[in-house]
């Protein structure tokens, strides 16, 4: 995978690849925070990137309490 808002290969560590796994987060989700996700930097190397979404397993919080 290409970040094309970076213009840098994205690779993954092992470590990474199991979190996402056990979190059930795809690609195609890793590849939208990528390109659209807020960005915050430790310095001119590292940084976060950050973005919320809805989860899956707690939709069933969200129906409306009459």
């Amino acid at each position: 995978m290409i970040s094309k808002r970076f213009n840098k290969p994205v690779v993954l560590t092992y470590h990474a690849a199991e979190q996402m796994a056990e979190r059930q987060i795809d690609e195609e989700t890793l590849a939208d925070l990528i390109e659209s996700g807020d960005v915050k930097y430790k310095d001119e190397q590292h940084l976060w990137i950050y973005k919320s979404y809805p989860c899956p397993s707690r939709q069933h919080d969200m129906r409306s309490r009459d």
